[in-house]
């Protein structure tokens, strides 16, 4: 999750990576915050199934537009797994520095949700 309600870590990886792929995203402000400083070093590829969603705010140097599931279906087939990396490693940095936090008192926040989903999805965290 990104911006002010997003994680430290995911803000700090978007305002240094290279390439940004926007999955179904919504750039309003409360994501990118200063428009100009916004994940500035980075390509961005957007992928939404909503034509007037893509370039609305964020620059985009490649529109997707698609269902995502299937978007992202097609794209797997030209990616191959790689090694692990320094960048890798600089992201579970920040991670381990700037861990999601939320209260433990059994409530349905959006950050525990989305814990839950992953731990139930197994699916492999950076």
């Amino acid at each position: 999750m990104l911006g002010m309600h997003g994680t430290a870590y995911a803000n700090h990886a978007v305002a240094n990576c290279d390439l940004l792929i926007a999955v179904g995203a919504r750039f309003d402000d409360r994501v990118t915050g200063k428009l100009d400083e916004f994940a500035k070093k980075a390509k961005v590829i957007h992928i939404d199934v909503d034509p007037a969603e893509i370039g609305k705010t964020v620059h985009v140097d490649i529109p997707i537009v698609g269902d995502c599931q299937h978007v992202l279906e097609e794209l797997l087939k030209y990616v191959q797994p790689r090694q692990e990396s320094d960048w890798n490693r600089q992201v579970m940095e920040w991670r381990n520095k700037f861990p999601l936090h939320y209260p433990d008192d059994g409530g349905l926040y959006p950050q525990f949700i989305i814990d839950q989903i992953w731990e139930a999805t197994k699916v492999r965290r950076l």
